[in-house]
This record gives C-alpha cells, sequence and structure tokens, in this order.
C-alpha cells in the first residue's frame, strides 16, 4: 500500500454541526430542528448533482440554493443572498477544522491524501504534532 485517501466530509470529521453554525450566524436565529435542518439540506443534495458535476453550476450556487429551501421549508427568516452566504460561512468554518493528533498519529506512516467537494485548490495543512496532509478537491 502506497497510501491512504479519505473524502473528509463526514468520515474524518462531522460537518453537520458546521453547516447548521454557518446558517445560524447568517441568519442571526437559532436552528430550532437541527436534525430537521440536516435531513432537508441532505435530501436537497441530490437535486442539481447533475449540473455541479457537468460544471452548469458552481459548489457555492449549488449548496446556497440549498440552504435556501431549507430555510423556506422550515419557516426561517432569509432574505434571497442568505444562501449564498451561509456556504461562504461553512467554507469558513471548514478552513479552520483539524484531525486530532490521536487520529494523524495513527495514521503517521502512510501518505495521506484528504479529498473534500468543498475546497477548490490543495490546501497542505499541519496537526500540532507536525504531521502533515493535504486537502484537494
Amino acid at each position: 500500500m502506497r497510501g491512504i485517501v479519505f473524502d473528509i466530509d463526514d468520515t474524518l470529521y462531522c460537518r453537520q454541526d458546521m453547516l447548521v453554525q454557518a446558517a445560524e450566524n447568517v441568519l442571526g436565529v437559532k436552528i430550532p430542528d437541527w436534525r430537521e435542518f440536516i435531513r432537508i439540506f441532505y435530501e436537497k443534495s441530490d437535486v442539481n448533482m447533475a449540473q455541479l458535476e457537468s460544471g452548469e453550476v458552481s459548489t457555492r450556487d449549488t449548496n446556497g440554493w440549498r440552504y435556501n429551501e431549507t430555510f423556506r421549508l422550515l419557516g426561517l427568516p432569509y432574505k434571497p443572498q442568505d444562501g449564498g452566504l451561509a456556504a461562504d460561512a461553512y467554507l469558513e468554518l471548514q478552513s479552520h477544522m483539524f484531525i486530532s493528533d490521536r487520529l494523524a498519529a495513527v495514521l503517521t506512516n502512510w501518505p495521506l491524501i484528504l479529498r473534500s467537494n468543498s475546497l477548490s485548490l490543495p490546501q497542505e495543512n499541519q496537526s500540532t504534532n507536525g504531521t502533515r496532509w493535504i486537502c484537494w478537491a
């Protein structure tokens, strides 16, 4: 084996908290039922997948639409631009995530490439113990 490749979203970290936190930060309200929020948000994932994969729409546009549809279905107060702002807020939160030193120690002996659909450029990261890994979309 030469290395290990992970799709990091909901594999090495759970993104649900960040998705909800991004929405709450943009709307300025507490999401009353985060499980229902996530259920709807994930349900909307497949709607634009073909357009996203073909390049017809951007990840930001798709996620912005998913946020706005989720806001609408939950009866949350939002403006049309809030979905895109929540998508941006999620990426900002995601850019500050890290894998634990304990997990990094387990993976120390392997080249590690982490893949995320949300990252558009390779991002080199380092855990507090010095283990390095690369995120690539």
